[in-house]
């Protein structure tokens, strides 16, 4: 930290690679997904449901990863021809998107939403037996709601604090 107690940029990439408990990248993954969701105007079951997915497909795929060996988990690779075909389909579903204009973009966001929680019902289903599992989504879908109201407080101070004056902002730099 430098004497202007601002943290030099050449440090920033560190911050990155520091150990420490992993429930730190998840609670923070799950925050950006309540914060993405809030910002592209989800309805509130809307971010709830895309926050816990994306928490319940971390936990997943860590469990997957724990049944491979240390050597497939570290080379595993993606063969080009999938890759470049599946950023292509990326690539045609935003474009189709884009044509529909924002109101349809939204309708297919909130029909992919729909979606996601049948199958995420479909599927908690069939977790019956997995039930502490589904309780650590849910616990930490509720701190990344709790993190994003927080996020919002004081994203709202800073704006305030910009407008007094108190703080100065340029653009552009």
């Amino acid at each position: 930290m430098s004497s202007s107690r601002v943290l030099p940029a050449a440090f920033m990439p560190m911050l990155e690679t520091l150990p420490g408990p992993f429930e730190y990248d998840v609670k923070r993954m799950a925050a950006s997904f309540t914060i993405a969701a809030r910002n592209n105007g989800f309805s509130s079951a809307d971010t709830r449901d895309v926050t816990m997915a994306s928490v319940t497909a971390y936990r997943e795929a860590i469990a997957s990863f724990a049944q491979m060996r240390t050597m497939d988990i570290w080379y595993a690779h993606l063969d080009e021809d999938e890759l470049m075909k599946a950023v292509r389909g990326v690539l045609a579903e935003t474009a189709q998107e884009a044509k529909k204009g924002p109101k349809g973009a939204r309708k297919q966001a909130k029909q992919k939403a729909k979606a996601a929680r049948k199958a995420e019902k479909d599927a908690d289903k069939a977790r019956t037996r997995d039930r502490p599992a589904g309780a650590v989504d849910r616990s930490v879908t509720d701190f990344s709601q709790r993190y994003a109201d927080q996020n919002e407080r004081d994203y709202q101070e800073f704006v305030k604090a910009i407008r007094s004056g108190r703080l100065e902002a340029r653009e552009g730099v």
